[in-house]
């Protein structure tokens, strides 16, 4: 029960997406009915129904039904509850805020999906998608062990005692705003 302009409803209003933009690497910022804007990792939608959404085209391709983000015609879908239920609050970057001093990571965690959540010396906490990082030098990363064992030497992001890392630049200018669920900051 609810009570919205001082009339009492017997269900709790439907969450709906009334705004959705696609992102590289399965992401997506969602606009919901409540007017918050929040992050969805798509990757963590599972199972047969959602193979063809491993297709960057096909993932990009959805329509917004009735609230609902729908793909492949409408043949597939996931709840907004859901959505929201897995989803990060995102903040969209001002302006012109990049900084112009040296950008420096200063705390960082792994998270499912091969992500990281990183603290930066601007104050700024993102998400970057470790996808990203493509080539040969990178591959020891796809195990899960040796991506989770990182360190931060001077302010950069290094694995395998110090023989892989990655310009903390290239990780803030692809990464995204990202405020961590309450209980879980760094």
């Amino acid at each position: 029960m609810y009570i919205k302009d001082g009339i009492v409803y017997g269900d709790e209003p439907l969450l709906k997406i009334i705004a959705a933009r696609a992102l590289p690497h399965h992401i997506m910022i969602l606009t919901f009915s409540t007017g918050e804007t929040r992050l969805f990792d798509a990757t963590l939608l599972d199972g047969p129904v959602y193979e063809p959404l491993k297709d960057q085209r096909v993932f990009e391709d959805f329509s917004i039904d009735y609230g609902v983000i729908t793909w492949a015609n409408e043949t597939i879908d996931c709840a907004p509850e859901f959505m929201y239920d897995h989803s990060y609050e995102y903040t969209p970057p001002a302006k012109d805020t990049k900084p112009a001093d040296e950008i420096c990571i200063t705390a960082a965690r792994a998270l499912p999906g091969r992500k990281l959540e990183l603290a930066f010396s601007t104050g700024e906490t993102r998400l970057f998608d470790a996808a990203l990082l493509d080539g040969p030098v990178y591959e020891p990363l796809k195990d899960p062990r040796v991506f989770e064992d990182f360190s931060i030497d001077y302010g950069v992001i290094t694995w395998a005692n110090e023989t892989i890392d990655c310009a903390p630049e290239f990780m803030y200018d692809h990464s995204y705003d990202y405020i961590p669920p309450a209980g879980k900051e760094m």
